[in-house]
């Protein structure tokens, strides 16, 4: 199919959820049993923040869920990171699933990416803010627990949170996350700026 005809798009999306599905699975063999992991590529938040979207965005249409990524510190969009970038861009397409089941019918999830340069070395950090329920304190501390979940059954196994943070940890980076019932979630999520 030439790339100037429509279905050139759609296929592309078809062939990158396929490679993304391959790798899901292969991070859940990875999580039961630590097998060898892909080599990291260097690359910058803004790109896979912006494929996570585009993959996410015709559900989050579908409920009527905005996404508004927020580009206002241009060091941060241009800090190279080196990542595991296909793992990483898994990570926060879970976290929109999340949101916008959190969310039901319309919301907002914002996505801010920052640079921090008071440390060494420099770290770009990206939140991922809904306006959805919130989470109970009670529930909070255990949402990274591996097969915890508060969805109804057949809706989540559990394992979008703890294969995040483990994707995170293992990618030298960081997550934390911040909620407030009735208002809505953050999750930090913290990588190192590349030399």
């Amino acid at each position: 199919v030439p790339e100037e005809d429509e279905k050139y798009q759609f296929l592309h999306h078809i062939e990158d959820s396929a490679i993304r599905c391959q790798k899901t699975v292969r991070n859940l063999l990875d999580f039961a049993r630590f097998s060898p992991r892909e080599e990291r590529q260097r690359s910058n938040m803004a790109h896979i923040i912006h494929k996570a979207v585009e993959l996410v965005r015709h559900r989050l249409n579908l409920n009527s869920i905005s996404v508004e990524v927020l580009e206002r510190d241009s060091g941060a969009l241009e800090a190279p990171v080196v990542l595991n970038t296909n793992q990483v861009q898994m990570v926060f397409v879970n976290l929109m699933h999340n949101a916008s089941d959190a969310m039901g019918e319309g919301g907002t999830i914002q996505i801010k990416i920052n640079l921090r340069t008071n440390t060494s070395p420099h770290q770009v950090i990206t939140r991922v803010i809904d306006s959805g329920t919130g989470i109970a304190p009670d529930v909070l501390s255990r949402i990274f627990d591996p097969f915890f979940t508060t969805k109804s059954e057949g809706k989540g196994t559990g394992l979008g949170l703890a294969l995040s943070r483990q994707i995170v940890d293992e990618n030298a980076g960081k997550i934390e996350v911040a909620s407030t019932l009735g208002e809505g979630t953050t999750f930090v999520i913290t990588f190192p700026v590349a030399d």
